[in-house]
């Protein structure tokens, strides 16, 4: 059976991080809100706290309110950061798999066959989950596992029929 695309990808660091900041966008919006809403809680009661230094100038309730603020900027800071945190961990992780990081992506009717310097593994199309695209990559998740194939990476296929034939084969999954 002749494969419909073949993909080359080198996986680095840059790669990990686009795909990673897109599926934290797309798929964490409710952690991305509970972090948000802590930070203006924290915020909102550094204020009150500020409010009754003012009045009564004491010294313990002004240490209090900078030390809410701080947990309101690290909160802040985390909603729009810590996908790099995962981001690192999954670039580790797979280095340590594939020390060269290259990618081979032959994909087929029903099935991606994904082969690395150190495995080979077959992907059942059914098996995915979701599907997406970032600036330069198609994202496909499998369980907990983003495989992703560069767009510029097709040694058989165009990226724009890969994209095509990721739509007819899981429109559900393609996002």
């Amino acid at each position: 059976m002749e494969s419909l695309f073949e993909n080359q990808t080198i996986y680095t660091r840059k790669l990990f991080m686009e795909t990673q900041n897109a599926s934290y966008s797309k798929f964490h919006k409710t952690s991305r809100m509970f972090l948000l809403i802590l930070s203006v809680i924290f915020m909102i009661t550094a204020l009150i706290c500020l409010g009754i230094y003012l009045a009564n100038k004491d010294v313990k309730i002004l240490v209090g309110g900078a030390g809410l603020f701080v947990l309101s900027a690290a909160f802040l800071i985390l909603h729009f950061q810590v996908y790099k945190f995962r981001a690192n961990s999954a670039f580790k992780t797979d280095l340590a798999m594939c020390p060269s990081g290259e990618h081979s992506y032959s994909i087929f009717s029903d099935n991606i066959q994904l082969t690395t310097s150190q495995s080979n593994q077959t992907i059942l199309l059914d098996q995915v989950t979701k599907i997406f695209e970032t600036e330069n990559t198609f994202c496909i998740m499998v369980q907990k596992t983003f495989l992703f194939l560069t767009k510029n990476g097709f040694t058989k296929g165009t990226a724009s029929e890969f994209r095509e034939f990721l739509k007819q084969t899981c429109p559900k999954k393609y996002m």
